[in-house]
């Protein structure tokens, strides 16, 4: 149980990891923020 209950903590801490990379990479592109939603 411990195993499936890091595997879920690990999927969405890198999910927003992910997230907070496309917003800051995109809005860097566009030189404004850019809301890119969940």
């Amino acid at each position: 149980m411990v195993q499936f209950e890091r595997i879920i903590l690990l999927f969405f801490l890198y999910s927003f990891i992910g997230w907070l990379w496309e917003t800051i990479y995109c809005s860097l592109k566009a030189k404004h923020f850019v809301y890119r939603g969940f």
